[in-house]
């Protein structure tokens, strides 16, 4: 994957209004990011649909959320109503959980947390959680995030975004060296859905 930058087209606002996408601005300022796209292989493209890897396979759908909205969204095909299509013969034969690809076994094992008392399922109080050493970079990533959401809060931009030598690294693998620092682009509406 590659991060491209654009020009950002002049009649952005009526081209994504058309597509359905008619909240691209808040409190006057655009948070639709029209400078940068990011271009995909064949092999990659070919690597998401087969659901081994991230995003899950999909389909367009309606999600609800915990206050009664619904929303258009793309939903896992594997969920807990089809039991995230677990093959007994692959469960006996090649996996423990006999279901494909790692994504789908997250996701089935954090939606069967029965999730703390009044909160829905799924959040789960990680205060006793017994980490091991194995376990150092799910606790880095965490501290990063939290160090990231507290910068923004103070409005101290993340640099990533549009540092160049982080165009070719993927998830958290380069956690220890991202640098929180000013916004780059001097633009208010960077990362504004984490402000709201």
């Amino acid at each position: 994957m590659r991060r491209e930058l654009l020009t950002p087209r002049p009649d952005w606002r009526a081209k994504v209004e058309a597509l359905g996408l008619d909240f691209h601005t808040q409190d006057g300022e655009p948070y639709w990011w029209e400078a940068a796209c990011y271009a995909f292989s064949a092999a990659e493209i070919a690597e998401f649909e087969s659901g081994l890897g991230f995003p899950p396979r999909r389909h367009k759908g309606v999600f609800e959320l915990p206050d009664g909205y619904l929303i258009d969204a793309y939903l896992p095909i594997a969920n807990r109503e089809n039991d995230y299509f677990i093959d007994r013969v692959m469960q006996r034969e090649k996996t423990f959980t006999g279901i494909t690809g790692i994504n789908e076994q997250d996701r089935a094992l954090q939606e069967s947390f029965p999730g703390l008392p009044g909160a829905r399922r799924g959040i789960v109080d990680r205060s006793r959680e017994m980490l091991v050493a194995s376990d150092l970079p799910i606790v880095k990533a965490r501290r990063r995030m939290v160090s990231l959401a507290r910068a923004i809060e103070k409005r101290i931009w993340p640099s990533e975004p549009h540092a160049a030598e982080h165009d070719a690294v993927r998830e958290a693998e380069a956690f220890d060296d991202v640098k929180v620092g000013e916004n780059p682009t001097g633009q208010e509406d960077f990362f504004p859905l984490l402000l709201a």
